[in-house]
């Protein structure tokens, strides 16, 4: 199916994910190392951006969910930073769960990595920095789920999808994604779009109120910079600190019960005789191509 061609990309190697004696060497590789290569960084004076760089399609492994996190982490552990700016490739943000590499993960390398996604997306959620998102493309699925964590969105004019389509390829919405999206494109729209899984043009986008601008390919990076110094030269960053805390406590809420109540039901979803059964069949279609 088509969502699943956005949604999903090739798989690359687990070794690091699985016991072994490779784990050794995985261990010895320096945190920075790795987020320096899946996740590019360019700092400025009050911000800096992160650009994903997991290729092909910047699919959302174990690896760079991690990467981005720790990522988020440094640059809110520097203090002359009041902002960050995420973006990705020049056509795909990101094209969501690496599913190819992720259908192969046992339960408990699924629950690792449920907890480690849900920690990601609090982190960029519920961190005091600033953060808009410069979409570059398309953005199915965990795309979309990490831009709607941000402050701001941009995107980039063009033919170009975005939106949670994980109801049409069989995987639940999670409750602190659906609560967040909510907040974004408000009660109803949020319902809809992520119960029928629809996928939106940018200019839909932005009547949906799910981005706040879009513009031509080359401009994605000025305007953000230029959206960015608007905001952090205006306000107090104190001010804007307390004032995104006190709006986005619920989302903390949200995020411990995905964490803690529906792992186990999203899991069993995951690993259903007829989930695993679409896995199948779309691993086969790609290893026919």
């Amino acid at each position: 199916p088509q969502a699943l061609k956005l949604m999903f990309a090739k798989s690359v190697t687990t070794a690091c994910r699985r016991p072994s004696p490779l784990n050794t060497l995985c261990a010895k590789r320096s945190l920075s190392s790795q987020s320096s290569s899946l996740i590019l960084k360019e700092d400025h004076n009050d911000y800096a951006i992160l650009r994903l760089n997991r290729p092909k399609v910047n699919a959302l492994d174990p690896s760079l969910l991690r990467a981005l996190r720790e990522s988020v982490k440094e640059v809110q552990a520097d203090t002359s930073k009041r902002g960050l700016i995420l973006t990705g490739g020049p056509t795909i943000f990101s094209a969501g769960l690496d599913v190819p590499l992720m259908s192969k993960l046992s339960r408990f390398e699924m629950e690792e990595w449920f907890s480690d996604f849900t920690d990601t997306l609090e982190e960029l959620a519920l961190t005091p920095l600033v953060v808009i998102t410069a979409i570059s493309g398309h953005a199915p699925a965990g795309g979309a789920v990490l831009a709607t964590m941000t402050d701001y969105r941009i995107a980039q004019q063009g033919k170009y999808l975005m939106g949670l389509n994980e109801t049409r390829v069989g995987i639940p919405v999670p409750s602190g994604v659906v609560a967040a999206f909510s907040d974004v494109v408000g009660p109803r729209n949020g319902q809809l779009l992520t119960m029928t899984g629809q996928m939106v043009s940018p200019d839909k986008a932005l009547s949906l109120g799910f981005v706040d601008e879009v513009v031509d390919a080359v401009d994605l990076i000025p305007r953000s910079k230029q959206v960015m110094h608007d905001w952090l030269s205006t306000t107090s960053a104190e001010a804007v600190r307390e004032t995104k805390a006190y709006g986005r406590q619920h989302l903390k809420a949200a995020f411990e019960k995905q964490r803690d109540q529906d792992a186990k039901k999203w899991l069993d979803v995951w690993f259903s005789d007829e989930q695993q059964k679409r896995f199948d069949e779309f691993n086969r279609k790609l290893q026919q191509k």
